[in-house]
């Protein structure tokens, strides 16, 4: 789950996901909106709530 910095939800090491933070946040509005484009990914996350973002982005993770 992603939150702003600070939030404790995702900390990772810098690089740690594969690659750089807006291509990630790509990826992951992708696998919430379904679009390129969407309103602020954090704002989308937290209108869908922790257990649909969960479910969604385990949906597109196998």
């Amino acid at each position: 789950m992603f939150s702003r910095p600070g939030h404790g939800l995702l900390a990772p090491r810098p690089g740690a996901l594969g690659g750089p933070p807006r291509e990630i946040a790509n990826v992951v509005r992708v696998a919430l909106t379904g679009a390129t484009r969407s309103p602020d990914l954090f704002a989308v996350a937290r209108a869908l709530g922790p257990d649909e973002v969960r479910r969604r982005l385990t949906a597109v993770a196998g």
